[in-house]
């Protein structure tokens, strides 16, 4: 934290954020950073999707109340939330490249396409617009 105050101090970064870290580190590090002075983190990327949900246990409230804004990445899942995993499962190359996607998510996925199918939206549109 003292290495980064000094590159705000120093004029070569303006804020400070962190990516993919547990919440009692951010508000530990903050704690520090408020009790010495120094720059604290004022940014937080998450990965956030209906199938990546864990981060609001612990990492949402902690922003809320530490007031750190929000980026996420990962919305579609690597493309899950789009239903193309759920479309033409035996075509040449995808089901070998995703063996891995569990039932479950692939049964998120197939929700999001019925709901996408009833309002005349694709599925990216109703998986982002959750988020």
């Amino acid at each position: 934290m003292r290495a980064l105050d000094d590159m705000v101090r120093a004029g070569k970064i303006l804020y400070i954020g962190v990516s993919d870290t547990p919440a009692w580190i951010v508000s530990r590090m903050n704690t520090i950073a408020e009790l010495r002075g120094w720059t604290q983190f004022v940014g937080l990327q998450i990965k956030y999707s209906l199938l990546e949900r864990t981060v609001e246990r612990k990492l949402l409230p902690m922003a809320r109340e530490l007031d750190i804004a929000v980026t996420l990445w990962g919305a579609l899942d690597g493309g899950i939330l789009t239903g193309k995993y759920n479309k033409k499962k035996d075509e040449e190359g995808r089901a070998q490249m995703y063996e891995s996607i569990s039932d479950e998510k692939l049964a998120v996925a197939e929700e999001v396409m019925k709901v996408a199918e009833e309002i005349g939206k694709t599925p990216s549109q109703v998986a982002l617009n959750w988020v």
